[in-house]
C-alpha cells in the first residue's frame, strides 16, 4: 500500500516536472 502511495507520488512529480519544462520551452519559444 505504501508502495503505490509512493509510485503514485513520483508519477506526480514527473507530470509536474514535464508540465514545468513544457511551460518553460513555450515562453521561450514566444520571447523569440
Amino acid at each position: 500500500m505504501i508502495k503505490e502511495g509512493s509510485h503514485g507520488f513520483h508519477q506526480a512529480q514527473l507530470f509536474i516536472g514535464e508540465a514545468f519544462f513544457a511551460i518553460a520551452d513555450a515562453k521561450k519559444q514566444a520571447s523569440q
